[in-house]
């Protein structure tokens, strides 16, 4: 008998479900990975739902692996997909028509609109949190701080312009200074807490990563019908070994007549 995932027969395998024959038979490996890439808790075969059970378990590989995946199953594409380009779009819109003072409340604002919308689609579509938190963010920021760039080059080159028009060098004593260096801090301000907010939603997507990654799903097996293969040859040939051991005489010599049973 072989895994029917590998098609492998060193190991222990186990029966999860209510298959019969060689289809019954896999590795615990070979199915739980299959039951993590294939989002579902039921065989595909006889649809006999697995007996699960999760403990804590170490996986540093798949929890960095999804730390640097931020795809949406595809049956939420249709949810999910559409609002990232209508934010894309809104929000390079609103950047147009916003001045640079009123940057850091437009910030707070959708942020947090930003947060309650994704816990609001996970509490009623079940759609991962943590990924499309982050692909609105992104979508978001985009727009903002190329705004924040164009702003700050906008007012740099009207206060060299400014200085040019004085025939003076730009200095503390010109008295359009303070109005443009308050502009360019107000920009730098917007930055930072925009890349703040951005830390921080990454910080918290990790954390919850943490929860989904590190923990391993054990199945039930089912009639304890588990079976170590290399164990059962083992002993098959062990035992045929004995039936094809000549018979001995009391004498020590083979004799083809002696019945040991007389």
């Amino acid at each position: 008998m072989s895994c029917r995932i590998c098609l492998e027969s060193d190991g222990v395998l186990i029966t999860p479900c209510g298959c019969k024959g060689s289809a019954a038979y896999v590795h615990e490996e070979c199915i739980s990975q299959w039951l993590h890439l294939a989002k579902r808790d039921d065989c595909e075969i006889c649809h006999t739902p697995f007996e699960t059970s999760e403990k804590c378990s170490f996986q540093p590989e798949e929890y960095c692996n999804g730390c640097l995946s931020c795809t949406v199953p595809r049956v939420y594409h249709n949810r999910t997909h559409p609002t990232s380009i209508w934010i894309l779009c809104t929000a390079t819109l609103f950047m147009m028509f916003t001045t640079i003072n009123e940057y850091m409340l437009l910030n707070a604002v959708v942020s947090l609109s930003l947060v309650v919308a994704a816990l609001q689609n996970y509490c009623c579509y079940g759609i991962p949190m943590q990924n499309v938190l982050i692909r609105w963010k992104l979508s978001f920021t985009i727009p903002y701080l190329g705004a924040c760039l164009l702003q700050f080059f906008y007012v740099m080159s009207e206060c060299e312009e400014q200085c040019y028009l004085q025939e003076k060098a730009c200095s503390e004593q010109c008295h359009v200074y303070s109005t443009y260096n308050g502009l360019t801090k107000t920009i730098d301000n917007a930055v930072f807490m925009e890349v703040v907010n951005l830390a921080i939603i990454v910080w918290l997507r990790s954390v919850i990563l943490c929860f989904v990654y590190m923990r391993k799903v054990t199945l039930g097996r089912r009639e304890g019908e588990s079976r170590d293969f290399l164990s059962n040859d083992v002993g098959s040939r062990d035992t045929a070994s004995e039936a094809e051991r000549p018979l001995l005489s009391p004498s020590g010599e083979e004799d083809e007549s002696f019945d040991p049973a007389v």
